[in-house]
């Protein structure tokens, strides 16, 4: 794991949490991969959108919005630059080969060792994934995964495209995301996804019985009377283990998984709740190949 002695990295403006994986099975090729997760606690937007957002569709200043993704390029040393999802909350991947937007995706992957990958959220579960062929290239996706992406299974569509690859010994690490206790549903969404997805992962992504969240200082947005809740990340988690992925990571976020209780991230759901219609920033979580050499200096 690369990261300071505190577990972030302050970049100009941006903060972010960073790490490293490196494929046993290829150490001595020096093939790794690197991840990074923007925080919203640092950037150039303001406002509603203060301070790190990442995302350029949500009304905020583009010329803020392109400072941040500098920032988090420069993060990445990507050195062709970054490949973005423009979510549409279903199961597409785009394949990468030039840095872009792609919109109506909500997966993306490569083999190219020059593009970072970046997922963005703000509650729902934004995932980055590593794997490599036998001849030690690297193959990276990310995902964006809400409870549309649990129905949909948008993991397991990222996770075929890139074994189609040749990808094998495939990791995830995932970023923060709003809990079970906090994002609260209506009966007919918590059977959809009940009905959509395996036993393993209904039992980790359900909540029943959800009350008031003890910790929380803002009022839970849309009460819900059926007392039902969706764990996006731990769903996200389990179906990515149900697929054989291997997790990494999960020291990294220091127990502040939850994107509606904490403020170091964006929350959607916390902005309705505030009164402000929505209006929210979008957190990354970007990947990017490097050298064992690269990720030491980083």
């Amino acid at each position: 794991m690369a990261t300071d002695a505190s577990g972030s990295r302050a970049f100009p403006d941006l903060r972010t949490l960073a790490g490293t994986w490196s494929c046993p099975r290829h150490a001595s090729l020096g093939a790794s991969c690197m991840y990074v997760i923007s925080r919203a606690d640092g950037g150039r937007s303001v406002g509603d959108f203060a301070a790190g957002n990442l995302a350029d569709h949500v009304g905020d200043d583009e010329d803020a919005v392109q400072t941040n993704r500098r920032h988090l390029a420069s993060a990445l040393k990507a050195k062709e630059g970054l490949a973005f999802i423009r979510a549409s909350h279903g199961a597409d991947v785009a394949w990468v080969t030039t840095p872009d937007t792609f919109a109506d995706v909500d997966a993306l992957a490569t083999d190219r060792n020059d593009i970072g990958l970046v997922a963005l959220g703000a509650d729902c579960a934004i995932i980055g994934l590593h794997g490599h062929r036998r001849d030690g290239t690297p193959v990276l996706g990310v995902a964006h995964c809400g409870w549309k992406g649990l129905v949909e299974d948008v993991i397991g569509s990222v996770v075929a495209e890139m074994t189609s690859d040749g990808a094998e010994n495939i990791g995830a690490v995932l970023g923060p995301a709003i809990c079970g206790e906090c994002y609260r549903v209506d009966a007919e969404r918590h059977d959809a996804v009940r009905a959509a997805v395996s036993d393993r992962v209904a039992h980790a992504a359900l909540v029943t019985g959800v009350q008031q969240p003890v910790h929380s200082q803002w009022a839970p947005h849309e009460q819900k009377d059926e007392g039902f809740g969706i764990d996006i990340r731990a769903g996200s988690k389990e179906r990515l283990m149900e697929l054989g992925v291997a997790i990494d990571g999960e020291e990294l976020l220091q127990g502040r998984e939850c994107t509606y209780e904490s403020a170091t991230w964006f929350s959607y759901r916390r902005s309705m709740a505030q009164a402000r219609s929505g209006r929210s920033g979008r957190q990354a979580l970007a990947v990017v190949s490097a050298t064992s050499n690269d990720a030491d200096e980083s």
